[in-house]
């Protein structure tokens, strides 16, 4: 590297004061100093995630795609048990909430506020009998809540698009939010993103992917061919060289490619460093702090390292139990509440909403090891007839009222 130096000079104790390098990369040393100071603002955490990061916009992308494929049914109270009911009109607002958005898509851009910025805002039209027939989605971004003296909410703020700011009283809209217990949330009386709580890895990663990119951006030739003369170079000659040099090495196209020419040279190899292969390696660990603040496996999502059929299959289950049921379960919540009881009146029946999972491949029971077990518990069944001396017939309906169907 005795080239490299000759050519740039500069004060390394300085740069070595200012940072380090560890698994997970740069580390300033004025970081042990860190105090959280506020939470960052819905479109910062947009735009630094969801739009920029490439693993947070897949981590959304597939829990919203997913959570909005699990269907909502209408049930009703039979007086037994709860069954399913296909002539409330609640199907109808399931099915097309407002004009503009069907069920699946308004609840895709409900999670898609959820999860980017900790809350969502409906807005009902209710009709007669005091029956909610359209929801409007606010964008989150878009909603500010004013308090009043008493520091409890008074009014929404809608900040529209046309630039017109319009005020929306309380009861007007519907809150929903992943609850924030700091002083900052119980002021504010908004939510916490996962995105809030995972920030710090997530600027590891914007760092680290732009760092990566600027490599293999800047990085060009791997070796350097010089003159093999100790004779130093005037400015002039200096300034020639650096630019025939960044013409000649500069760019992604020449990676790993070496530059000859027929003079007397020496070779002066430019390798990736130890430093450099950590920054590109620790990618997985801001992966898996990313994924834990959504509740899903990294391993969904290109964690080569933790990556079996095994770990996908567990990997899909944890994702339905941790993450997709738990949310929709906070949209159910709300809609039980705030919408469902003026249908249960006007329809005079005991309605409620719930996902159906009963279609999710992944949170049944493996089809084989139910047939395995199923097998040996009949076995079983059958040994003790045998030593009963029960008929074949008295077999066949003992199996028949313990629910085996043979």
């Amino acid at each position: 590297m005795s080239f490299i130096n000759k050519l740039f000079t500069s004060n390394k104790q300085t740069q070595e004061k200012a940072f380090s390098y560890n698994d997970r990369g740069l580390v300033l040393d004025g970081f042990k100093d860190y105090k959280f100071e506020s939470m960052q603002d819905d479109d910062d955490l947009i735009n630094e995630g969801y739009v920029s990061n490439t693993d947070v916009y897949a981590i959304i992308k597939k829990l919203c795609e997913v959570s909005s494929s699990v269907p909502f049914v209408v049930k009703e109270w039979d007086g037994d048990e709860w069954v399913l009911n296909e002539d409330s009109k609640l199907n109808d607002l399931l099915e097309q909430p407002n004009e503009v958005l069907n069920g699946k898509d308004f609840r895709f851009n409900t999670m898609l506020y959820l999860l980017n910025t900790r809350d969502w805002f409906w807005r009902p039209t209710v009709s007669t009998f005091n029956l909610t027939t359209e929801i409007e989605l606010l964008p989150s971004n878009l909603v500010e809540i004013q308090t009043g003296a008493n520091n409890l909410p008074a009014y929404y703020e809608y900040n529209r698009l046309d630039r017109y700011t319009e005020r929306i009283q309380i009861d007007e809209l519907i809150h929903g939010m992943y609850f924030n217990p700091s002083i900052c949330g119980l002021e504010s009386f908004r939510g916490l993103s996962p995105l809030q709580a995972s920030y710090n890895s997530l600027t590891a990663s914007n760092n680290r992917q732009l760092a990566q990119a600027s490599l293999y951006k800047n990085r060009g030739a791997t070796n350097i061919i010089s003159s093999g003369s100790d004779i130093a170079l005037s400015p002039d000659e200096r300034e020639k060289l650096q630019k025939t040099t960044d013409k000649i090495l500069g760019g992604a196209q020449n990676f790993n490619k070496s530059i000859v020419t027929n003079k007397n040279v020496n070779v002066n190899q430019l390798g990736m460093s130890a430093t450099d292969l950590k920054l590109i390696e620790a990618k997985d660990l801001d992966l898996r702090d990313i994924c834990n603040a959504f509740a899903v496996p990294s391993t969904l999502f290109n964690d080569q390292a933790a990556s079996t059929l095994d770990n996908l299959k567990v990997g899909t289950k944890l994702m339905y139990t941790d993450a997709v049921i738990p949310n929709n379960e906070k949209l159910i919540q709300v809609l039980n509440k705030l919408i469902v009881p003026a249908y249960s009146t006007y329809e005079n029946k005991e309605l409620m909403i719930c996902q159906d999972v009963s279609g999710i491949d992944a949170l049944q029971e493996d089809q084989k090891t139910k047939v395995d077990k199923q097998a040996v518990e009949v076995n079983t069944i059958l040994s003790i007839a045998d030593n009963q001396s029960l008929s074949d017939d008295q077999k066949t309906n003992l199996l028949n009222h313990l629910g085996y169907e043979l």
